[in-house]
């Protein structure tokens, strides 16, 4: 066999060889044409199957000119090529920092005069507070959740009669914004909780909170005139024409009393504007409020035994 067609076959084997390790499959055989000894031209570009990439040509094999190969050395093997490396994946990103939690806000402070429903009545009023809560004198207690006799101690230096019980009330008969707001008042006048009686002028809910009837003050009366009795107030302070009324048996009597001076069963008294009444007008209402309150207090301070 001549040296060009030994060479011709080998190279066919070689192509074989790359291509069942490539491509699984064997190329057609193509005829070729050598050019100078010792030396074949390339081989055609490997056909692709379709369902594959084209693969680079192969390089045939070049004997070395240089350092002749001996003739008893085996051909050269062809290794498979290496896949290439899968390329590294991104590092994910760093999570962004949690931000710092905000400080949790002050809690706003709350007015002692909303907590004072936790005074308890004492001296016989814990007594009458069991006989209000039975009461049927007048058709409230068909509606009624519960009754509010009011909320304080006997000898406590004022008493504050307020208009019927805000929806839900327990103690303190005012909504929370009124009962906060009549504490400022009481605060400025340096009295304490526990120096105060509050109680309403009817002790069960009016339906929708209207003015209560004259049947249903008049079912009330008694009890008041007997906590009055019980608390031997200093002084007494009404809250609008409906308290206004059960001390003078008439609610119309509210604009010509609001804001004077007078007195209740011998002591000072004062009937003023409901605290919800006077935020709505603070221009108009709050210095009269403030003037009263003073003459208020400056007259039961004079009274005797009162400790200056």
């Amino acid at each position: 066999m001549e040296i060009r067609q030994a060479l011709a076959e080998y190279a066919d084997i070689l192509d074989d060889c790359l291509d069942w390790m490539e491509n699984s499959y064997r190329r057609e055989r193509v005829e070729e044409e050598l050019q100078l000894p010792g030396q074949f031209k390339s081989a055609a570009p490997r056909p692709v199957p379709p369902s594959q990439p084209a693969a680079p040509s192969a390089r045939p094999y070049e004997p070395s000119q240089s350092a002749p190969r001996q003739p008893d050395m085996p051909p050269p093997r062809h290794t498979a090529p290496t896949a290439p490396a899968a390329p590294a994946a991104p590092a994910a990103p760093a999570a962004p920092a949690a931000p710092a939690a905000p400080a949790a806000p002050a809690a706003p402070r709350r007015s002692i005069w909303l907590n004072s429903g936790s005074i308890p009545a004492s001296g016989g009023l814990n007594e009458l507070a069991e006989e209000i809560s039975g009461c049927r004198s007048c058709n409230l207690y068909l509606l009624r959740e519960n009754t509010v006799p009011g909320v304080g101690i006997a000898g406590a230096t004022l008493m504050i009669i307020t208009p019927p019980p805000a929806d839900g009330a327990r103690g303190n008969p005012l909504p929370p914004f009124e009962a906060e707001y009549l504490g400022k008042w009481l605060t400025a006048l340096k009295l304490t909780p526990g120096e105060v009686f509050i109680t309403p002028a009817v002790k069960c809910r009016t339906p929708g909170g209207r003015p209560p009837q004259k049947e249903e003050a008049a079912a009330c009366a008694s009890y008041l005139q007997r906590q009055f009795k019980l608390v031997r107030p200093r002084a007494v302070l009404a809250l609008g024409d409906a308290a206004c009324g059960v001390l003078t048996g008439n609610p119309a009597d509210f604009p010509s009393l609001v804001a004077r001076d007078w007195t209740y069963a011998g002591v000072p008294a004062l009937v003023l504007w409901t605290p919800a009444e006077v935020l709505a007008n603070p221009k108009r209402l709050r210095k009269p409020v403030w003037e009263s309150l003073q003459q208020l207090q400056a007259a039961w301070n004079a009274l005797p035994g009162s400790s200056l």
